[in-house]
């Protein structure tokens, strides 16, 4: 009953930093693509004199492009997670107590 109990606390052990190592990465992820967003907004708002009409308006159009998709990865990245994030963990969860049923189950480190 101990050697079961260590193994299930273990599980939880790793299944708790990897839910944290998850949430970290995602969270830079989102960090990462706000920024990307507003540096591309900077440069839509640059007004360019250097250039021609037409080439400055095909410039900020370029840019407004991709403040756009580094907003809608925002948007999907947020929609997938929270959709996927509870049911991978069930799956990994379900996964290693069927091993842990079926006695094929090993605890790292044990």
């Amino acid at each position: 009953m101990r050697v079961e109990w260590a193994k299930a606390r273990a599980q939880k052990e790793r299944w708790n930093e990897e839910v944290e190592l998850l949430r970290e990465e995602m969270k830079r992820v989102m960090r990462s693509l706000k920024w990307e967003a507003s540096e591309w907004q900077k440069r839509a708002d640059e007004v360019r004199s250097d250039v021609d009409g037409t080439t400055a308006a095909g410039i900020r159009a370029y840019a407004l492009r991709n403040v756009y998709l580094h907003t809608e990865f925002i948007v999907r990245f947020r929609e997938e997670w929270d959709k996927t994030m509870g049911a991978a963990v069930r799956h990994w969860a379900a996964e290693e107590e069927r091993e842990i049923l079926e006695g094929t189950f090993m605890a790292e480190g044990m």
